[in-house]
Protein backbone atom coordinates (compact mmCIF):
# COMPACT_ATOMS: atom_id res chain seq x y z
CA UNK A 1 0.00 0.00 0.00
CA UNK A 2 1.58 3.64 -1.19
CA UNK A 3 -0.09 6.49 1.30
CA UNK A 4 0.54 10.50 0.31
CA UNK A 5 -0.99 13.06 2.61
CA UNK A 6 -1.28 16.92 2.65
CA UNK A 7 -2.42 19.63 4.39
CA UNK A 8 -4.86 22.46 3.27
CA UNK A 9 -6.28 25.64 4.30
CA UNK A 10 -10.02 24.97 2.70
CA UNK A 11 -11.79 21.77 1.70
CA UNK A 12 -12.04 22.86 -1.71
CA UNK A 13 -10.44 19.79 -2.46
CA UNK A 14 -13.63 17.74 -1.00
CA UNK A 15 -16.11 19.27 -4.21
CA UNK A 16 -13.70 19.76 -6.58
CA UNK A 17 -11.81 15.92 -6.17
CA UNK A 18 -12.51 13.44 -3.86
CA UNK A 19 -16.36 13.55 -4.25
CA UNK A 20 -16.04 14.19 -8.04
CA UNK A 21 -19.07 12.50 -10.62
CA UNK A 22 -18.39 8.92 -10.25
CA UNK A 23 -16.92 8.55 -6.92
CA UNK A 24 -17.78 6.09 -3.81
CA UNK A 25 -18.32 6.97 -0.84
CA UNK A 26 -16.49 4.26 1.40
CA UNK A 27 -17.57 5.50 5.07
CA UNK A 28 -16.39 8.49 7.72
CA UNK A 29 -17.46 10.08 10.78
CA UNK A 30 -18.96 12.94 9.15
CA UNK A 31 -22.69 12.76 7.06
CA UNK A 32 -22.35 13.03 3.91
CA UNK A 33 -25.48 14.79 2.17
CA UNK A 34 -23.89 16.89 -1.39
CA UNK A 35 -20.44 17.71 -1.95
CA UNK A 36 -20.93 21.32 -0.94
CA UNK A 37 -22.16 20.89 1.95
CA UNK A 38 -19.66 18.40 3.04
CA UNK A 39 -17.30 20.93 2.27
CA UNK A 40 -19.14 23.66 4.68
CA UNK A 41 -19.24 20.81 7.35
CA UNK A 42 -15.25 19.87 7.34
CA UNK A 43 -14.07 23.76 7.08
CA UNK A 44 -16.36 24.02 10.19
CA UNK A 45 -15.62 21.69 11.71
CA UNK A 46 -11.65 21.74 11.20
CA UNK A 47 -11.50 25.69 12.47
CA UNK A 48 -8.35 27.22 12.61
CA UNK A 49 -6.63 22.93 12.85
CA UNK A 50 -6.71 22.62 9.13
CA UNK A 51 -7.59 19.22 7.33
CA UNK A 52 -5.25 16.31 5.80
CA UNK A 53 -5.84 15.16 2.60
CA UNK A 54 -4.72 11.46 2.13
CA UNK A 55 -4.53 9.31 -0.34
CA UNK A 56 -4.18 5.82 -0.22
CA UNK A 57 -3.52 3.23 -3.18
CA UNK A 58 -3.05 -0.45 -4.17
CA UNK A 59 -0.51 -2.17 -6.49
CA UNK A 60 -2.32 -2.44 -9.73
CA UNK A 61 -4.49 -5.55 -10.17
CA UNK A 62 -5.32 -5.30 -6.32
CA UNK A 63 -8.50 -4.21 -5.16
CA UNK A 64 -10.00 -4.15 -1.54
CA UNK A 65 -13.48 -4.03 -0.40
CA UNK A 66 -15.75 -1.16 1.30
CA UNK A 67 -14.69 -3.31 5.23
CA UNK A 68 -11.22 -3.85 4.14
CA UNK A 69 -10.76 -0.05 3.18
CA UNK A 70 -12.44 0.89 6.40
CA UNK A 71 -10.24 -1.07 8.50
CA UNK A 72 -7.52 0.61 6.39
CA UNK A 73 -8.28 4.06 7.19
CA UNK A 74 -9.32 3.26 11.33
CA UNK A 75 -5.66 1.97 11.38
CA UNK A 76 -4.12 4.40 9.40
CA UNK A 77 -5.70 7.29 11.26
CA UNK A 78 -4.74 5.57 14.71
CA UNK A 79 -1.18 5.17 13.75
CA UNK A 80 -1.41 9.28 12.77
CA UNK A 81 -2.44 9.64 16.76
CA UNK A 82 -5.90 10.58 15.66
CA UNK A 83 -8.66 8.88 17.49
CA UNK A 84 -11.00 7.67 14.66
CA UNK A 85 -14.33 7.72 15.70
CA UNK A 86 -13.48 11.21 17.49
CA UNK A 87 -12.35 12.65 14.33
CA UNK A 88 -14.10 14.01 11.36
CA UNK A 89 -13.25 12.17 8.70
CA UNK A 90 -15.15 10.79 5.25
CA UNK A 91 -13.48 8.95 2.30
CA UNK A 92 -14.39 8.31 -1.20
CA UNK A 93 -13.34 5.69 -3.92
CA UNK A 94 -12.22 6.42 -7.55
CA UNK A 95 -12.31 3.69 -9.86
CA UNK A 96 -11.56 5.58 -12.91
CA UNK A 97 -7.60 5.23 -12.45
CA UNK A 98 -5.39 2.09 -13.26
CA UNK A 99 -4.79 1.24 -9.33
CA UNK A 100 -7.77 0.94 -6.89
CA UNK A 101 -7.39 4.06 -4.35
CA UNK A 102 -9.80 5.84 -1.93
CA UNK A 103 -9.30 9.75 -0.89
CA UNK A 104 -9.27 10.59 2.69
CA UNK A 105 -10.65 13.89 4.27
CA UNK A 106 -9.94 14.30 7.83
CA UNK A 107 -10.14 17.93 9.81
CA UNK A 108 -7.52 18.10 11.93
CA UNK A 109 -9.57 18.52 15.55
CA UNK A 110 -11.93 15.95 17.25
CA UNK A 111 -15.63 16.09 17.61
CA UNK A 112 -15.05 17.28 21.37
Amino acid sequence: MRAHSRSYPDASFLDAYDFRPGAELIGGTVPYDRPAELRRSFERLAGDQGLLHITLSLPAGLRADRDLWTRTILTQLGQMDLPPYATPWITARHTDAHCDHIHVAVALRCFD
